[in-house]
């Protein structure tokens, strides 16, 4: 009897880059730092596969798709330095995704595209006694897979749903980030830091 074993495999090319430039102003006394930048990045995926497998020699094809994702994000960020105990860092950044997907289920296949704005907010408090005290709190995402984005019908043979129609995840999902923290120096050429964290998904899904 085979058993639940399974494959996933492809071949996958990516290029991309980034740029960023900073410049130090002053606004009444007060030093401050802006920078912006720029990042894109494009992934060829071709033979993006998912097959069963039995003494690992595969048996069936679940799917196989070839896969192009191209991103362009651009942010922004203002440091400013209120006192000498306190600091602030505002940030936001813009990305667009496109994704095409050519699916060996024709249903399948198709293209979307998304975009989605990350705001950014953190507050350093220091230092005193060689000890800084921060705050952080952020909009973030991440991309679903591209296939979950255009899928149509149900193409693994493992599951009762087996090529029913299937509704298509979000391209891009919302993430939110709270963040509190200490960090200091208290031995020497040692730095530590200690942070308690949440972060909330709204999904997570292929």
């Amino acid at each position: 009897k085979r058993g639940d074993q399974f494959e996933q495999a492809e071949d996958r090319y990516i290029v991309g880059g980034a740029i960023e430039h900073s410049w130090l102003t002053h606004w009444q006394d007060r030093h401050v730092i802006n920078s912006v930048g720029a990042s894109t990045r494009y992934d060829d995926i071709d033979g993006l596969g998912l097959y069963q497998t039995q003494y690992r020699q595969r048996f069936n094809t679940i799917r196989e798709d070839q896969v192009k994702e191209y991103n362009v994000g651009l942010w922004g960020q203002n440091q400013v330095q209120w006192t000498p105990w306190l600091k602030s860092i505002l940030g936001l950044r813009a990305d667009y995704f496109n994704f095409d997907v050519d699916s060996d289920l024709a249903a399948n296949s198709g293209k979307t595209d998304d975009h989605i704005l990350s705001p950014k907010l953190n507050l350093v408090f220091g230092p005193w006694a060689n000890t800084e005290y921060y705050v952080n709190y952020a909009y973030g995402f991440h991309s679903n897979d591209a296939r979950g984005t255009t899928i149509q019908i149900n193409p693994d043979p493992r599951d009762e749903a087996y090529l029913q129609a299937i509704d298509p995840v979000d391209p891009l999902v919302r993430t939110k980030n709270a963040e509190i923290g200490i960090r200091g120096q208290w031995l020497p050429n040692l730095s530590t830091t200690f942070a308690l964290w949440q972060l909330d998904s709204d999904s997570e899904l292929l």
